[in-house]
């Protein structure tokens, strides 16, 4: 019999939830008759449980030990496929009577939610009764096992999409979580987050006023340098909305002649048509050619000798710090009040704020060990820089991030296009259920059970129409999409099939 294991180290362990505590399954890999049987069950004290007591061996028959067995299964199928070493892994569970995790109805199949801590996999394979799976060799004496842990991806490793680089042409580091999701073979669908240093838009900005008057600021890429990245799953509450300023706006018929007229001048003066004695001039003649009219309208109509006498009540009684409505008084005389030309007017876009709820359980060490880089990657990140003399003078914007989403390395046209956000606030939340619980953990000495953290996320620029375009015409705020190796790359360009932004 073949005396290869999965992983290298011949074991894998689990985190499952029993009354006392977080537990830990050891689950054998050695591609043999015995291949997928538990090897100890170690309570939250680090004891490893003697599995000949009937009390410790009805533990096994506990939903959640079923459900990390199922999952440790799932996972050394994951390893052997990326150690060539599938057929071995197929025969032996076989022998062993684990190939139940490998029928189409379990493992990857049915694991969509593997992100969680546990899910129900007893419901969905009832055969499963992790009391049957007792290695010869489990922890009879109460010795502790060695806890191995499964093997990750190291940081800077790719384990997805490829990555611009960084200083020095190597690759800044790359966290994901779940540690051992394989994001690269297209699993699963996943959340990619990048880093990046800010770069000002208006830093390179053309100082010649005429070229700004009439073709506006120009932009470079925010996206400079690059820092690291994130994979996470997507999260189960996505939603996308997006919006635009409209106001109501009012111009009554004194306004709107006056401002008519003011304008036609001030163009006329700025085309060069007239010098600027000639603009005072001729303004004041409008002005007086308005008041004429106006007279004369007033004369033929005691509406409008109304309106203009009480504009001129209101402009005179201001001078003496009297401030009144005329609309107010005319109404209460006359029951009437000016036509304000009420319209709802565009007035601007508006920046589209996302917020990423994500639920955090680390099934090992590694998982915690990454949640807790991931924590901090993100909170140091949106953080300001002091810089200067005495590095006291001024703070420098913090970085900024690039949101997309992928399977494997083809970006998902199904789902929006973020253009380049800040981060404007992050949670956390360790208690789940208002109850704090951890585990022991080497490396962090407490583990929270779950981890909830909350992103929000507000974009750098809006929406226009012609970032929709096909072509490369959009507009220079997407630019910083196709830097930097950027989601927009390549086969992942923009086409037909994209929903936008």
């Amino acid at each position: 019999m073949s005396k290869e294991c999965i992983g290298g180290k011949c074991l894998l362990n689990q985190a499952v939830t029993l009354g006392s505590g977080i537990h830990r399954l050891l689950v054998g890999t050695q591609l043999d008759d015995q291949f997928g049987t538990i090897k100890g069950l170690i309570d939250p004290s680090g004891k490893n449980l003697n599995l000949n007591v009937s009390s410790n061996k009805n533990l096994l028959k506990e939903e959640p030990v079923g459900n990390g067995l199922v999952r440790a299964l799932d996972i050394a199928r994951d390893l052997a496929t990326k150690e060539n070493k599938l057929d071995a892994l197929v025969e032996a569970s076989n022998l062993s009577g684990a190939s139940f995790a490998y029928d189409g109805n379990s493992a990857k199949r049915l694991l969509d939610n593997s992100g969680l801590s546990e899910y129900s996999a007893l419901t969905q394979i009832p055969s499963v009764l992790a009391s049957n799976f007792i290695h010869p060799d489990a922890g009879v004496n109460g010795d502790v096992i060695p806890l191995p842990v499964i093997p990750a991806p190291e940081d800077g490793d790719t384990p997805a999409a490829s990555l611009p680089e960084g200083d020095n042409n190597k690759l800044p580091p790359v966290l994901q979580y779940p540690h051992d999701a394989l994001y690269d073979k297209g699993a699963q669908d996943y959340m990619k987050i990048e880093r990046f240093k800010y770069s000002p838009p208006n830093a390179n900005a053309i100082t010649d006023l005429s070229t700004i008057f009439t073709q506006g600021l120009t932009r470079s890429s925010q996206a400079q340098k690059y820092v690291g990245s994130v994979y996470l799953p997507i999260p189960n509450d996505l939603q996308s909305s997006q919006g635009m300023n409209w106001g109501e706006g009012t111009a009554n018929m004194l306004e709107a002649g006056a401002f008519i007229a003011a304008q036609e001048q001030i163009s006329s003066t700025m085309k060069g048509d007239q010098n600027l004695v000639g603009f005072l001039g001729k303004t004041l003649q409008d002005i007086a050619g308005v008041g004429a009219n106006f007279a004369k309208a007033a004369g033929e109509d005691s509406g409008t000798n109304q309106a203009i006498a009480g504009q001129v009540a209101k402009l005179l009684l201001s001078k003496v710090g009297i401030n009144v409505d005329p609309a107010q008084f005319i109404a209460r005389k006359n029951g009437e009040v000016l036509n304000p030309n009420m319209e709802l007017l565009f007035s601007g876009p508006k920046l589209r704020n996302f917020v990423f709820k994500y639920d955090f359980a680390p099934n090992s060490e590694d998982d915690a060990m990454k949640v807790n880089k991931i924590s901090r990657f993100f909170k140091q990140g949106m953080t300001p820089s002091r810089v200067g003399p005495g590095a006291g003078v001024f703070i420098a914007s913090p970085d900024i991030f690039r949101v997309s989403y992928f399977n494997g390395d083809a970006r998902i046209r199904s789902l929006p296009i973020h253009k380049m956000c800040a981060l404007t606030n992050i949670g956390f939340n360790y208690t789940d259920g208002g109850v704090y619980q951890s585990y022991a953990d080497a490396n962090s000495i407490s583990q929270p059970v779950r981890t909830v953290m909350m992103l929000n996320f507000t974009e750098l620029t809006p929406i226009f129409g012609d970032d929709y375009d096909l072509s490369e015409s959009r507009t220079k705020a997407t630019d910083d999409l196709i830097q930097q190796t950027g989601p927009l790359n390549g086969p992942n360009k923009i086409n037909e099939y994209d929903i936008g932004f």
